[in-house]
């Protein structure tokens, strides 16, 4: 008797039996990469910029903006829709909440789809809305979403520098609209001071 192995990999050879990609079979989603997050960069309580590498521009939802409304990048302003919080709700995951709103960004309908859009949604505790931060050697991170496994992707490439240019989610590479700097928002308190010292 043929071992079973050998006999599928000689048909496989002969063109007799279909590979599983040939048969049109289903792949799983890519399962989302080991975190190389430095948990003490992150800060319970505080709020982040989060800037495109490739744009410069800043992550944000519209002002006053419901369920629905969708990350975009914008020019970096400061306000409230353009800062985000990171508290960990599983080991390596985190829910990002928009300061605006009180929201938290998620990956629109649940979908494991590349190309789906991030938008912004009430805490329902599902994979879509957590997400892990993976470092790059240059100190940008990746930001990938726990139900699929894919990346924050500024759509249109490393040439989309627009003003509200959409983020969707694609699988992770190395380019520059997949990754983002982390930028500590100012305390009120210092920002306040700041303000009071500039004569204009």
């Amino acid at each position: 008797m043929i071992p079973y192995r050998r006999l599928s990999a000689g048909l496989l050879a002969a063109g007799l039996l279909l590979s599983p990609l040939a048969a049109g079979a289903q792949t799983a989603p890519p399962a989302a990469p080991r975190t190389a997050l430095r948990f003490h960069l992150i800060k319970d309580g505080v709020w982040y910029s989060l800037i495109a590498e490739h744009s410069g521009k800043a992550l944000a939802v519209a002002l006053d903006s419901g369920d629905g409304a969708p990350l975009v990048q914008q020019t970096p302003t400061g306000g409230d829709n353009q800062l985000f919080r990171f508290d960990q709700v599983r080991s390596g995951y985190f829910k990002i909440t928009v300061k605006s709103s009180g929201k938290v960004l998620e990956i629109k309908d649940n979908s494991l789809l590349d190309h789906a859009p991030v938008q912004q949604d009430d805490w329902t505790g599902q994979e879509n809305q957590m997400f892990t931060l993976v470092e790059d050697t240059d100190g940008a991170f990746q930001v990938i979403v726990k139900s699929s496994g894919y990346a924050f992707d500024v759509l249109g490439g490393v040439g989309s520098v627009g003003e509200n240019q959409q983020v969707i989610v694609y699988p992770p590479y190395a380019a520059k609209n997949h990754k983002f700097k982390l930028v500590e928002a100012a305390p009120a308190a210092a920002a306040t001071a700041a303000n009071m010292g500039h004569v204009p």
